[in-house]
């Protein structure tokens, strides 16, 4: 783009701004409430009728434990109840904002004696539920995971796997098939204390069931509060794949019902429930024992959304006719949530329903993790889920047949979970084979190491190539996009390309076209992907070959990890409508006048009557801007994507709160000479954004907002030297702040990286990517990756074409300084 904008020139607005993070480490936090309903409810097994309860044994509860490591938040929730659809879910998630809601995974222990919370119709008109409890579970719920939040703490992990031995678990069904496998995930302060201890294991706990008139956790809960006294902390259980019929193994041996077919009398006490409760929980404690302690282990949250197809009449009755307003789409189908999590070198998948164990060792045995967990009944509770080869294949199955969606559940659920895993990041391993030190050292240098690496991301072009962004993809490739062509806002051949170096290697792949609005131009480009793993691209189609007449654009892609261009499945325009700031702008600008006295030439003051005249325009308010910087995506899940407008040289945030479904605008920051931000965040939840001079200062310009983007205080100016081009910047792991930007008032031959170890107050470090007497080297765009090497890219013209650069490097080189 231009250096500078007239307007900006003679509307530089001089407002002065006014304005050592701690080594990143995992967080673990636990909380719990009791949900145990007083007086007592009535206790359900499923569809069909409840049955009374005339005691109680055991506290039902809300268990959470929530995990942070970062920017990533992840929190974990076990209800000692049969099941809670995603409907009450995301009734839980709305009272917990300091976490996005897609990160927050909401699972039953599928207990059989505690009350309804899905309100099945009863055909006469009624349901089976009570509200006014699903409301206090849902407020108990949160209050637990609020507690967890706030009892967060420095961690260590422990993750281990294996067997469980002892008389536990069998299939009803086929008593020898099901999985032994139990899974144990344990938090631990630095000295050796426990916070919290989860056990996944896939069982029914159903020793008493609905018909002995007790309500209770069952055998959860003796397993964890045993765990909790031999441990400390909290315990916290959640189901596996226990789908047809993996159940506990309350058989009395001695009384079998038919000797023939393998069937036995249960013993439905609570004796029993403490048997097998201890037993698991004594198991769970030697399987964990020896585990080695993760000391920084990687917390990754992905999500998809996922349909399913609602075959069973008798399930769309309860999804129609339940007073919970189950959601649910046109064509008959369901919208439900999979989260892909890593903790350290375990992977956790989770499972919308009762999956039947074959899905279930079959999606294990898939899993990319050294421990694979399955978190069934979490995000939703749909029934069974089955492949079709077993959908009504055998009179035993013919229940959980009858209790499925239909016959395409599991088929769906496992081609689904299987592409987002290969898309999401491997989980860390702590088995690799034994290198030596030297060999170590080539794969992973330490951070005492300086490291830095540079390449064109493709041969030096004669087109015009600027404006890029850059993402690392779950499996590790990094992307790069930009846009080509004869020119700029006036060559209509212009179009956005991208580039791909795979996962461990220095080659990038030939350009391939993203976007491409025939007969228009297209420009900058930012990249994002988000916290469900979609890869979002942003960029203006320029329409009347000026600045001021552009729309942003956007494409959403899924299916990105191969070679070429990314699957685009959705695209649209972020079209805003700012409330009108014509009086503000106007008194901002007369303001300014008044205290500079610069006497201004005709054709300036035939450019400002012009500017005050669209100021009071809508189409101008809502035409023209543009993207230059990624996405920031706050811990609520809301998205700020920065926008500018050169029609008033000023910036703009279009925020999404319903992950990209829709966008609406923010006050706009009036400067009249900022544009182009970049969006950091501080601890105390202050957003900063830093922005490309478009006046006479000469100066990075700056400001904050302290309600999450909507509105921003006086645009004022840093320290930092700026000729009028882009910065960027990003948040590293350790909470120190990065910005890259061309340390020049004239030219953009050098570019500088800095270091700010106060959150931007500061800026303690400085190192340049590029110094050089000749050429521009500017509008960077920067990413930290998950191993922690920073990736930045930016348009590189030389004498003898233009290209991107792609620079790759860690703090310790930068902190050394040229």
């Amino acid at each position: 783009m231009r250096m500078r904008t007239m307007l900006g020139i003679i509307l530089g607005c001089l407002v002065l701004w006014d304005g050592s993070a701690a080594r990143c480490e995992v967080q673990v936090g636990a909380g719990r409430r009791t949900i145990t309903p007083d007086p007592l409810l009535p206790i359900s097994g499923g569809l069909g009728p409840t049955a009374p309860a005339r005691e109680k044994r055991g506290e039902l509860t809300a268990r959470a434990v929530v995990f942070q490591n970062g920017k990533t938040t992840v929190a974990v929730v076990g209800l000692d109840l049969l099941g809670f659809p995603s409907v009450l879910c995301d009734r839980v998630r709305a009272r917990v904002p300091r976490i996005p809601a897609q990160n927050i995974l909401i699972g039953s222990t599928h207990a059989h004696s505690a009350p309804d919370c899905y309100a099945f119709p009863d055909g006469r008109g009624g349901h089976t539920g009570n509200l006014a409890y699903m409301d206090l579970v849902c407020q108990k719920t949160a209050e637990a995971l609020n507690e967890a939040i706030d009892q967060l703490q420095p961690a260590r992990l422990k993750v281990a796997t294996d067997e469980a031995r002892g008389k536990i678990a069998y299939n009803y069904y086929a008593p020898d098939l099901y999985d032994r496998r139990m899974s144990v995930i344990q938090a631990v302060r630095p000295t050796g204390e426990t916070i919290a201890t989860l056990v996944n294991y896939a069982i029914h706990p159903e020793v008493l069931g609905t018909g002995v008139g007790i309500l209770s956790p069952d055998l959860v809960g003796p397993l964890c509060e045993r765990i909790e006294a031999q441990a400390g902390g909290m315990a916290i259980f959640m189901n596996g794949a226990q789908g047809g019929m993996i159940t506990a193994d309350n058989r009395d041996l001695d009384r079998p019902k038919d000797s023939q077919r393998g069937y036995w009398h249960d013993l439905r006490t609570w004796d029993e429930c403490l048997r097998i409760g201890h037993t698991m929980a004594d198991e769970a404690l030697r399987i964990i024992r020896e585990a080695p302690v993760q000391n920084d282990p990687h917390v990754f949250c992905g999500s998809i959304d996922v349909k399913f197809p609602v075959d069973n009449d008798v399930l769309w009755n309860v999804i129609l006719g339940s007073p919970l307003k189950y959601p649910r789409n046109p064509d008959r189908t369901i919208t439900t949530r999979i989260n892909v999590v890593n903790l350290g070198n375990a992977q956790i998948l989770t499972i919308p329903g009762e999956a039947l164990p074959n899905i279930g060792f079959y999606l294990k045995r898939k899993m990319r993790g050294e421990h694979n967990l399955l978190f069934g009944l979490t995000n939703d509770a749909f029934g069974y889920i089955l492949t079709k080869v077993d959908f009504h294949s055998f009179p035993r199955y013919a229940y959980v047949s009858r209790t499925s969606l239909g016959e395409m559940t599991g088929e769906i659920l496992i081609e689904r979970s299987l592409e987002f895993i290969d898309q999401c990041p491997e989980p860390g391993r702590l088995n690799q084979p034994r290198t030596s030190a030297a060999e170590n050292q080539a794969v992973v240098p330490p951070e005492s190491t300086a490291r830095f690496e540079a390449e064109l991301v493709f041969p030096l072009h004669a087109q015009h190539n600027h404006a890029p962004g850059i993402v690392e993809c779950p499996n590790g490739d990094l992307l790069v996009s930009w846009y080509r062509g004869s020119g700029e806002r006036s060559a209509d051949d212009v179009a956005v390309f991208g580039s791909r170096r795979p996962a461990g290697s220095k080659t990038w792949s030939d350009a391939v076209l993203w976007a491409d609005r025939p007969g228009f131009p297209d420009c900058n480009t930012c990249l994002m992907v988000d916290a469900r793993g979609r890869l979002w691209l942003f960029w203006p189609t320029i329409l009347a070959n000026s600045w001021e007449s552009c729309l942003t654009n956007f494409r959403v892609a899924t299916h990105y990890s191969d070679a070429g261009s990314p699957k685009w499945e959705r695209e649209g325009l972020v079209l805003l409508k700012p409330k009108d700031f014509h009086d503000e702008a106007l008194k901002g600008l007369d303001a300014w006048l008044e205290r500079s006295q610069i006497p201004l030439p005709e054709a300036a003051r035939a450019k400002l009557d012009e500017t005050r005249r669209r100021l009071g325009d809508k189409l101008y308010q809502r035409l023209g801007w543009q993207p230059r910087c990624k996405p920031t995506v706050l811990p609520s899940g809301r998205i700020l994507l920065p926008l500018y407008t050169d029609t008033f040289s000023m910036s703009i945030m279009a925020i999404s709160d319903d992950e990209g479904q829709s966008w609406f605008a923010s006050q706009p920051l009036i400067g009249f000479g900022n544009i182009q931000p970049a969006v950091l965040r501080r601890n105390d939840g202050t957003l900063v954004a830093y922005m490309r001079e478009n006046g006479p200062l000469d100066k990075i310009r700056v400001a904050e907002s302290k309600d999450d983007g909507l509105t921003w205080g006086p645009v004022g100016v840093s320290e930092l030297p700026n000729p009028g081009s882009g910065v960027d910047g990003v948040r590293l792991a350790n909470g120190h702040w990065l910005l890259i930007y061309n340390d020049t008032v004239q030219g953009r031959n050098r570019l500088a990286a800095s270091i700010s170890h106060d959150e931007g107050r500061t800026w303690k470090y400085t190192r340049h990517l590029e110094d050089q007497t000749a050429g521009s080297y500017h509008y960077p765009a920067v990413i930290q990756g998950q191993d922690g090497t920073i990736h930045a890219v930016y348009s590189y013209f030389v004498t003898g074409g233009k290209s991107m650069k792609h620079a790759a490097f860690n703090e310790t080189w930068l902190t050394a300084g040229d």
